[in-house]
């Protein structure tokens, strides 16, 4: 239903004020080359870990590749994520409930990295993301995100609706 997605995404953009607003920190101002050395230091500390970078500079890695559609433009997936920043604290998760977020993939709903990252993935698998903020917030940040901060997201594609949808 039209009116749960919208009840979804406003129940999100909720949740990304309170968390903006609970916060006491400070945004501190940050560089290109902080958020270069961050990711460097980040590669370096998680050898294990293999990215993929593509060339619109995301670094992709499937931790459980799916078995199901792969979504295309205009699709909706249905996902478990949880946004974080390289040094630790979430910014938010939907993991641990019973909702999936719901949005069609390349519309412009998400931050471009994210939605680069669903359209690796199929239905049933798991990534890791590690977006730079050329593809996230860029270099003026987002409400306590500041500019030239890198996040990391591990999503769960849970489930892929085509386009156009039928009932």
């Amino acid at each position: 239903m039209i009116s749960g997605k919208i009840a979804k995404l406003w129940l999100l953009a909720a949740g990304i004020l309170i968390f903006s607003f609970s916060s006491c920190t400070k945004v501190h101002t940050r560089s290109q080359a902080d958020e270069d050395a961050e990711i460097a230091e980040f590669l370096a500390t998680n050898d294990t870990l293999h990215f993929q970078h593509t060339a619109s500079g995301l670094y992709f890695l499937n931790l459980e590749v799916g078995t199901g559609l792969q979504p295309a433009t205009h699709d909706s997936v249905f996902v478990i994520h949880t946004i974080g920043l390289l040094t630790g604290p979430i910014v938010y998760t939907n993991e641990g409930t019973t909702d999936t977020l719901e949005v069609p993939v390349n519309e412009g709903l998400l931050i471009p990295g994210f939605e680069e990252g669903l359209t690796y993935m199929k239905a049933g698998g798991k990534a890791l993301l590690l977006v730079p903020s050329t593809l996230a917030y860029g270099s003026t940040g987002y409400l306590n995100i500041a500019g030239y901060t890198p996040l990391i997201i591990k999503i769960y594609l849970a489930r892929v609706r085509p386009y156009p949808f039928s009932k």
